[in-house]
């Protein structure tokens, strides 16, 4: 499994981890008719995501830290995450940041290329670019806040809003410039730790206008303040070709079927939070950890073979009902979660699997090994969390599949040793549906 969120203590980070939760009405889907979904494309519906809101402010900061620490090869994973990001952000972008945006994944992608290969990596270079990526996605969260606020959904617009101070305040640390202490004020406002659920919650429409007057300020600041201080680059104003993006629609975002392959394994860090915030008592932030979870299952659920979706339906239905009688307060016995938990993690086994085979039939053997050590986690993490006994040899896959690095360079990937993976993961993944079956 990969390693778990980086813990740092800066005070941005602190507040940035805190994630006040969404609603509790199951998750519906957006009232604009669902866009067609063309071949390697997926379609997923906005709402879902806001659970994540802060997590490429966190990646971007996780990078720097992995680097400081001479741990490239991490930091590239981390920033690889960030490309994901700014995809998902370009994925129903207003016009006014789509070129930057673009910019911004353009440079990552750079960046995480020379860290992998061992290339020499200034950290002047690495801060720009950093820097520039969490300006350019506080702008994006700043410009879906105010077009939310237009339409009067304030629940949305404040949770935009959130995002876009937690980048703004990464983007000022990673440049060294310090906001005054009002705008310090307005953020600390904007992110209240005692927020609770922003979509039930009454918002005052005049408060959250001033907020915005003062977000937008902050970024004109820290604008010229970049400006200043850095070369004049040349950009590129001609907005990035969607021709082969499927229109997308008001809350649906339109994201390419390999979106999410940099976070494969972020659902079991987040149960793995879970379970911690759960077991020190900490149930409503065991409760937010879960919302994060319910995300990765639906993008998973709308990339699936009909019968996997099925079961990944399920899965974050059940989350979803856990976490929030968590928040509520309403007991939950550890049986039931951790049973909750290895469906789930089966669930989303299964679905890895079948990635892994359809990447095996296009001939993409690099995927294909991705998603078959994915596979062979998340069948480690549902067998452990349900007392199953698990063969060896799917211990053995996930090692041979595992170095922390280079795929091209140091793993051995062929058609036929994939093949008779697969074939082994697929045997022991029928063992286990067979006992979490009885077990219900």
């Amino acid at each position: 499994m990969s390693k778990a969120r980086v813990l740092v203590g800066s005070a941005w980070f602190a507040i940035a981890t805190a994630i006040p939760t969404m609603t509790h009405a199951a998750p519906a889907a957006s009232d604009t008719a669902k866009p067609h979904a063309k071949p390697g494309w997926v379609v997923v519906d906005e709402e879902c995501f806001y659970p994540l809101r802060r997590d490429s402010a966190m990646v971007l900061h996780n990078a720097f830290v992995h680097y400081r620490q001479h741990e490239e090869k991490a930091a590239a994973n981390e920033i690889r995450k960030a490309v994901s990001w700014v995809k998902y952000a370009a994925g129903h972008a207003l016009p006014v940041t789509q070129v930057k945006l673009a910019t911004a994944e353009s440079e990552l992608s750079a960046l995480a290329v020379d860290l992998d290969k061992g290339n020499v990596v200034d950290a002047a270079r690495l801060e720009d670019t950093l820097t520039r990526a969490s300006q350019t996605l506080a702008e994006w969260h700043y410009y879906k806040a105010k077009e939310l606020y237009g339409r009067d959904e304030a629940g949305f617009a404040a949770m935009n809003l959130d995002a876009a101070v937690a980048h703004l305040r990464h983007a000022a640390e990673t440049a060294h410039y310090e906001f005054g202490p009002d705008t310090i004020t307005l953020f600390d406002s904007v992110q209240k730790p005692d927020k609770q659920d922003f979509t039930t919650q009454r918002i005052a429409t005049n408060i959250l206008g001033d907020q915005l007057d003062g977000v937008e300020h902050a970024l004109q600041q820290l604008g010229n303040s970049l400006k200043a201080s850095q070369p004049q680059q040349t950009t590129d104003t001609t907005p990035p070709s969607t021709t082969s993006r499927p229109a997308s629609a008001p809350g649906w975002v339109v994201l390419e079927d390999d979106w999410c392959a940099p976070m494969r394994f972020d659902f079991l860090d987040t149960l793995h939070q879970a379970r911690v915030n759960y077991r020190q008592k900490e149930m409503k932030t065991a409760g937010h950890e879960i919302e994060r979870a319910v995300t990765w299952l639906r993008y998973a659920e709308l990339d699936a073979d009909k019968q996997t979706a099925g079961d990944l339906a399920t899965a974050r239905m059940d989350l979803f009902d856990f976490a929030g009688t968590l928040e509520s307060g309403r007991p939950v016995m550890a049986k039931k979660l951790d049973a909750a938990f290895a469906h789930a993690s089966a669930a989303l086994a299964k679905y890895h699997h079948f990635k892994a085979h359809k990447a095996l039939d296009e001939g993409d053997l690099k995927k294909a090994g991705e998603d078959l050590q994915a596979a062979a986690d998340h069948l480690r993490a549902a067998a452990s969390l349900a007392n199953h006994e698990y063969s060896t040899d799917v211990m053995a896959i996930f090692d041979d599949y595992a170095p922390f690095g280079s795929w091209e360079e140091a793993v051995e990937l062929t058609p036929s040793k994939l093949s008779a993976n697969l074939q082994t993961i697929e045997q022991e993944l029928d063992k286990l549906s067979a006992k979490l079956s009885n077990s219900k």
